[in-house]
């Protein structure tokens, strides 16, 4: 008895899900290198090593394994069929590349599944059951440690069916009661399944990154500093001091930190409010100012240049001043850089004392206990 035939409910299954999964519709969207080796193969039938080249077949079987699953695919496969002499696979259905929109409608993001439903043909044959028939189910694993999360995305043949299947199973697991079908045996087999569709999926996952972005910003800043009152400046002479720096950008608007790198020609100043912030960048918007050099702190239009000096300037527009708010994404991965590298932010003396001298200043974010880390448990 050959390996594969001690192993028909699991390996080859297995490597049959996959080969099914290289020739689905899911990949093939995404897939162009499979999309032009179907189209130039004489009758869509590619060769098994060409499969023999992806990274997780090479990974988990041998090809004495993969070769003698052929035959499982010719007898049990509704997807793929194959061709044993010449070791040949194709689609059984002409592939056809739909919108993502038409696609999203009819797929479910299921989560839950637990052994022995972690493979996409477990998943498919019990769904089928209760839910109509399935065209692919991708079920999501660590390639690398070959572990299953627990969740898969579900495509059905319509929308009705996915509709359906996630309305019967968010009632059914909320013990409300549901005429058109019976979900007990599936509640017997896997206790704690969730559903949505994938457009309302993706909803939720979006709102759940932007406020584990807005989380991570309001930890790793300090709470004194609000929202859009940093300047990204760009275009300052790589020379400049700071307080050259304050009175060029900020124009008499208190500014409580600058972070400027000797020989960089750019700068952040950081405002007390987003007002002040708004106001100092709108004031170069509509204007053509160069950085003329270290000690310019009011930025020079180019008819104060002379023909010397205008001409580097033009060429290379290094030191045309410009200025923009950061926000979202951009300032969190502002205050990242600021966790490892403290040492370019100068604290701005704004007090009516005499001035001091502006001291290295390293920013160590208050931890507001309120903020917790929220897990999107999928």
């Amino acid at each position: 008895m050959s390996e594969i035939d001690r192993n028909e409910g699991g390996v080859a299954e297995e490597i049959v899900g996959q080969l099914e999964y290289y020739l689905s519709d899911w990949n093939l969207r995404k897939d162009e290198f499979l999309q032009a080796k179907i189209k130039e193969a004489p009758g869509g039938w590619i060769h098994i090593n060409t499969f023999f080249e992806f990274p997780r077949l090479q990974n988990l079987y041998s090809k004495t394994i993969i070769l003698p699953s052929l035959k499982l695919v010719a007898k049990n496969s509704k997807e793929i069929e194959a061709n044993i002499s010449k070791k040949l696979l194709r689609r059984r259905r002409p592939f056809q590349d739909l919108d993502k929109q038409t696609i999203d409608k009819r797929t479910v993001y299921v989560e839950g599944f637990i052994k022995p439903y972690t493979t996409a043909q477990s998943i498919k044959s019990l769904f089928e059951n209760f839910f109509g028939k399935i065209l692919f189910v991708n079920p999501y694993y660590d390639l690398e440690k070959n572990h299953f999360h627990g969740f898969a995305f579900i495509e059905f043949y319509n929308d009705n069916s996915a509709t359906s299947c996630v309305t019967s199973i968010n009632k059914a697991y909320n013990n409300e009661v549901i005429d058109t079908i019976n979900l007990d045996e599936l509640k017997n087999k896997l206790p704690n399944l969730r559903a949505w569709k994938k457009t309302d999926w993706e909803k939720l996952k979006m709102e759940y990154l932007n406020l584990q972005t807005l989380m991570q910003r309001e930890i790793k800043r300090p709470f004194q500093i609000k929202d859009s009152s940093i300047i990204r400046v760009h275009g300052i002479h790589p020379e400049s001091t700071v307080d050259t720096l304050v009175k060029l950008i900020a124009k008499k608007k208190p500014v409580d930190y600058v972070d400027h790198e000797k020989g960089s020609i750019f700068a952040y100043l950081i405002f007390q409010t987003p007002k002040d912030a708004s106001k100092a960048s709108e004031y170069f918007e509509n204007k053509e100012l160069y950085h003329k050099n270290s000690l310019d702190s009011k930025g020079s239009p180019q008819t104060d240049f002379n023909i010397n000096e205008l001409a580097p300037v033009l060429l290379e527009k290094n030191f045309h001043i410009r200025t923009k708010i950061i926000k979202g994404k951009e300032e969190t991965n502002y205050w990242e850089h600021i966790t490892y590298n403290p040492n370019s932010l100068y604290k701005i003396n704004n007090s009516t004392e005499p001035k001091s001298e502006h001291s290295k200043h390293k920013i160590k974010p208050e931890i507001n206990n309120e903020n917790k880390k929220i897990r999107l448990d999928t």
